[in-house]
């Protein structure tokens, strides 16, 4: 019994690392949202895209903290880290102007 209580929560670690993962891509990838600068309501959309997904992020650190699938201190350091990207995209969607071309 304990071997599969071991085993689930090592699938569970895998999956949860994966979907951060996954998260921290997509707010990569969404930052096409810079080739839209020429359009000002595109623009703004996918930065929005990006804040609601590192938000989302945020909230599956406090999970993995919770659950002890990381550290607290590596839990505060990544939350730091989206803090950071958060803050720079509010700036960007509250000024869009400044970011445009064309």
């Amino acid at each position: 019994m304990n071997y599969q209580n071991n085993f689930l929560k090592k699938r569970d670690i895998l999956s949860q690392i994966k979907f951060v993962v996954v998260l921290a891509q997509f707010v990569q990838t969404s930052l096409p949202a810079w080739r839209k600068r020429r359009y000002k309501g595109s623009f703004v959309a996918k930065l929005n895209d990006c804040e609601a997904e590192a938000a989302e992020t945020q909230v599956w650190l406090k999970f993995a903290v919770k659950c002890q699938y990381i550290s607290i201190e590596q839990g505060r350091e990544l939350y730091g880290t989206y803090n950071q990207v958060l803050s720079g995209l509010v700036k960007m969607i509250n000024e869009p102007e400044s970011w445009l071309i064309g």
